[in-house]
């Protein structure tokens, strides 16, 4: 019997000792840190790696660039989060080149006056189609280059915007996407003699079926990401080869900045204060204003009506027509110059130098490529 208790009491303070261990176990656990865990949470690095890779890849990509560099590269770091922002309009420009349903023409946009470029002044001063200039001769020296001709193969003869001069200047971009945010690539010669050149400029500010500027001379002339200026307006990308690829109203037409949806103004009218008006052949367009009546009536025979349009604005004269390799095939006083892309006339001569050489309603530009020959040519109404 004595044994027995003896057994029993060994049993019980075992038992109290295992209550004892199992309380202090729950008793740990239950006031364990929060950050603690198991062991798989703190090795997992599934969340953590994209969070490192954001931190780490502006820092690399700063780190590896210095000077203008690093300048230039800053944007680009600061808007990694706007990225899909950014790419939408162009998304959205490319999606116009496949072919699609016919949808219904947009409203026209309300008119927003844009001053002729004579008059519209950036912040250097100057007139946005004014370049620095030196008198040469006959002529003027505005750069290292007058035409084509004079920059080596695969280069144009530019006007740079930023240093006011025409440069020898290539290529450096096809597509908008090839450009830094906020810029844009757009047509920066003719073309006419020589390469196509295509540089990187700033974003335009002009809508859908605003007038614009043929090459860039402004910001506020250009049109906005995604858009083509087409016989000087802004139109959206279209497909030649693809009908369907405009809406009812608009034609794919053409033009040096890629073909582009063209409004039919005979179709569709014009916005509150423009009218449709022919330009040339079966072309009309809207216009802000309009002079000149020789495109309807016609000139008489040996002259050419010539046209001058720009920024919603144009003006139509008679001029004799002319050879500019003969000396005397203008009359006393006048100057054979560019009537068009294809036809010469005679153009009054006039001294650049001199504001009041050609009289009110007349302004004396440059009537030849090379910058050597100036005429009296008729202002656009304001």
């Amino acid at each position: 019997m004595r044994m027995w208790r003896e057994m029993r009491r060994r049993e019980g303070a075992a038992l109290a000792v295992l209550l004892a261990i199992g309380g202090l176990f729950l008793w740990r656990l239950a006031t364990a840190s929060p950050g603690t865990g198991p062991r798989e949470s703190e090795d997992d690095g599934i969340q953590a790696l994209p969070m490192k890779r954001t931190r780490i890849q502006p820092r690399m990509l700063l780190s590896s660039v210095t000077g203008l560099e690093a300048r230039v590269a800053a944007p680009i770091v600061s808007s990694l989060g706007a990225t899909g922002a950014r790419l939408q309009p162009r998304l959205l420009a490319a999606s116009t080149l496949s072919p699609g349903p016919r949808s219904s023409p947009p409203e026209p946009a309300p008119v927003t006056t844009l001053a002729p470029a004579s008059s519209e002044l950036l912040e250097d001063g100057l007139p946005a189609s004014g370049l620095r200039c030196a008198r040469e001769g006959e002529g003027f020296s505005c750069g290292s280059c007058r035409t084509d001709s004079d920059c080596p193969p695969g280069k144009g003869c530019v006007a740079n915007r930023k240093t006011r001069r025409f440069e020898c200047l290539d290529s450096e971009c096809e597509e908008d996407v090839h450009c830094f945010p906020g810029l844009v690539c757009r047509r920066a010669s003719t073309g006419a003699t020589g390469s196509s050149i295509r540089r990187c400029v700033p974003e335009g500010r002009r809508l859908l079926g605003e007038p614009c500027d043929t090459l860039h001379l402004s910001p506020s002339g250009s049109c906005r990401e995604g858009l083509r200026c087409v016989q000087r307006v802004c139109s959206a990308p279209c497909s030649l080869e693809d009908a369907a690829s405009c809406p009812s109203g608009y034609t794919c037409t053409d033009s040096p900045n890629g073909p582009g949806c063209f409004p039919d103004c005979r179709q569709l009218g014009c916005p509150e204060g423009q009218r449709c008006s022919r330009v040339r052949e079966d072309f009309h367009q809207c216009l802000v204003a309009s002079e000149g009546d020789c495109r309807d009536t016609g000139c008489p025979e040996g002259q050419h009506c010539n046209m001058r349009q720009s920024r919603g604005r144009a003006v139509f004269w008679c001029a004799s027509l002319c050879n500019p390799l003969l000396s005397d095939s203008c009359s006393a006083g006048q100057v054979c110059g560019m009537g068009s892309a294809t036809v010469s006339t005679c153009f009054r001569q006039c001294e650049p130098m001199d504001p009041d050489t050609c009289g009110p309603g007349w302004t004396c530009a440059t009537v030849s490529e090379d910058m050597t020959v100036f005429g009296c040519r008729p202002e656009l109404a304001r």
